[in-house]
């Protein structure tokens, strides 16, 4: 991505957290992440729901192929050592609004719907843009 095509979306992202109430910004963010999810690997997502019984089942087999993915104590939890988001990439996390991070909370939830079927709730527990040493997203079944 050109650096002023980066500069466009944080400009915008930043308005969206000034100009919006947080809750309707959160939404709007997330709408994003949804919409970021690559179609090859809805596709994937959706065939391992076809294919299991259960969403439990669908879990499992998502987290062998999706290596960032934990399962730990019944819970499960996406975890990256970075910010992965193409949009942030060189951009030091003091540039970056927290708000950003809702974006990855849709991008997560499409996932999981995808292959579950099922609504997820996202929770952010650590994120490197806001000062973290890794991103981490827990992740409940509806």
């Amino acid at each position: 991505m050109d650096e002023r095509a980066q500069r466009w979306i944080l400009d915008a992202v930043k308005g969206l957290d000034r100009e919006m109430s947080q809750d309707a910004c959160a939404r709007v963010l997330e709408q994003c992440g949804r919409s970021c999810l690559p179609a090859g690997l809805r596709e994937m997502a959706e065939a391992i729901g076809n294919k299991s019984e259960t969403p439990s089942e669908a879990i499992e087999q998502l987290a062998k192929k999706i290596d960032v993915m934990r399962i730990e104590d019944d819970a499960i939890y996406m975890e990256y050592p970075e910010c992965y988001c193409e949009h942030l990439q060189g951009v030091p996390a003091a540039d970056t609004p927290d708000v950003f991070c809702q974006c990855s909370i849709g991008w997560i939830k499409e996932l999981f719907e995808a292959a579950t079927g099922r609504s997820v709730d996202v929770t952010l527990e650590e994120s490197v843009v806001r000062g973290g040493s890794r991103c981490r997203f827990r992740v409940l079944m509806s």
